[in-house]
C-alpha cells in the first residue's frame, strides 16, 4: 500500500517540477530585445492604445501629438511626458525622483515587472480627458515553456504510475 502512496507522490513531483523549472531556465535562454513603439496623442484616445512587451525588454516609446498638447503617464514606471503638436521632442519626468522636466527624443526603460500597466494623459485635454488611456501589458515570458514542461512532465508522471513495481511483480508469481 505504502508503494503506491509513493508513486502517486512522484508522479505528481514530476508534473510540479515540469511546470516549476521552465520558470527558472527560461530567463537565462530568452534574452531580452529593444521594442520600439510610436505612439500618437490626439483628443480623446492614444494610438496604438495597447502595446505589448516582454518581461526584460527594453522599451523605447516615441510619442507625438496630432492636436494640442497632451501629456503621457506611465503607471507603475515613474514615468511623465508632456506632448507637443509638431514638435518631435518631448518633455521627460520621472516624478518620484524629480520634478523637473528634461528635453528627450524617447522614452527608454527596461520592462522589469510583468502586468497590466496604463498609460493616461496628464494634461487636461478637454471634457473627454479621464478617458484618454491605454494599457501596456508586460509578458512574462515564460508560458509556452511552462505548458511543455507540464505535458513533459504528465507523460512522465504516466509512464510512473503505470510501470509495474517489484511488490507487484512478487504478487502475481505466489
Amino acid at each position: 500500500m505504502k508503494l503506491k502512496y509513493r508513486k502517486w507522490a512522484g508522479a505528481i513531483l514530476v508534473i510540479v517540477v515540469g511546470t516549476i523549472l521552465p520558470n527558472f531556465l527560461i530567463s537565462h535562454l530568452i534574452k531580452p530585445k529593444d521594442v520600439y513603439f510610436h505612439i500618437v496623442a490626439q483628443r480623446f484616445f492614444y494610438t496604438p492604445n495597447t502595446i505589448v512587451v516582454n518581461q526584460g525588454d527594453r522599451v523605447h516609446l516615441y510619442l507625438s501629438s496630432k492636436d494640442v498638447t497632451h501629456g503621457f503617464y506611465l503607471e507603475g514606471y515613474d514615468t511623465d511626458a508632456i506632448i507637443r503638436p509638431g514638435i518631435t521632442e518631448i518633455q521627460v519626468q520621472h516624478p518620484l525622483i524629480s520634478s523637473k522636466y528634461f528635453p528627450a527624443k524617447s522614452i527608454v526603460f527596461t520592462a522589469s515587472k510583468s502586468g497590466k500597466f496604463r498609460y493616461r494623459c496628464s494634461i487636461t485635454c478637454g471634457y473627454l480627458h479621464p478617458f484618454m488611456m491605454g494599457v501596456m501589458i508586460v509578458k512574462p515570458n515564460s508560458l509556452f515553456y511552462q505548458a511543455i514542461g507540464l505535458m513533459l512532465g504528465i507523460l512522465l508522471a504516466s509512464f510512473i504510475l503505470v510501470w509495474p513495481t517489484s511488490e507487484s511483480s512478487e504478487r502475481v508469481q505466489l
